[in-house]
């Protein structure tokens, strides 16, 4: 007969083996997941960076803008008149050409340069805000003016060389501009790579993500 002693006896040495099977099992396990692949998605931070395609397309609307915004001003200050009477010939003549440029260039800096302060005080332009995008640390979180304005005078220092040139009419201060925007189109191509991150991001430490991205991992915090 099984009497009630027995069975405790023999649950007592049951519990003890069970417990050594599943250890037995749990290291086996592990062993299995040493030598099989990892087949589970990874993410990187990288991958919620915006790439080349949108970042370009923003630069190309906010190209049209600061044109739509320079011909406004020019019309309502007058300076529109200067190209009423283009005529082809104008291009051969250094002299008109330079009154042309003399004309139109300081409207034109000015409007460039406020409309891309906006990347400083908005963390973006008007066209990345079309698109859902903004300038952000590195982290995916907002940036601080301290980053936002070494990234907004690292792409911008053309501005600053065609501003002197206005206001002396030095050749070399309008050359040093055009090489300097030659340089950000350069830096601005690093965003074809993996980082997603162009040559000035990198300097400043930021990047650019989708503000929703941005939002919601900073709410975290």
């Amino acid at each position: 007969l099984i009497t009630k002693n027995k069975i405790e006896v023999f649950m007592d040495n049951f519990e003890p083996n069970q417990e050594q099977n599943n250890n037995q099992n749990e290291l086996q396990q592990q062993k299995y997941r040493q030598v099989m692949p990892d087949y589970s998605p990874s993410y990187s931070i990288w991958d919620y960076r915006v790439g080349f395609g949108r970042r370009a397309l923003a630069a190309i609307i906010d190209y049209i803008f600061v044109v739509i915004i320079s011909f406004i001003f020019a019309y309502a200050t007058g300076s529109f008149s200067q190209f009423a009477n283009f005529d082809l010939s104008i291009l051969t003549d250094k002299d008109a050409m330079e009154n042309l440029v003399r004309s139109y260039l300081p409207l034109s800096v000015l409007v460039t340069t406020l409309y891309s302060i906006t990347e400083v005080l908005l963390a973006g332009t008007p066209g990345k805000y079309l698109l859902g995008i903004i300038i952000a640390d590195e982290k995916m979180l907002y940036a601080s003016y301290n980053k936002l304005i070494i990234r907004f005078l690292l792409k911008h220092l053309s501005l600053l060389f065609q501003i002197i040139f206005v206001l002396t009419w030095m050749q070399i201060f309008s050359t040093l501009g055009s090489f300097w925007d030659w340089v950000v189109i350069a830096a601005f191509l690093f965003v074809l790579k993996s980082d997603r991150q162009s040559l000035y991001d990198k300097i400043a430490k930021t990047a650019v993500y989708f503000k929703k991205e941005v939002n919601a991992n900073t709410s975290k915090l």
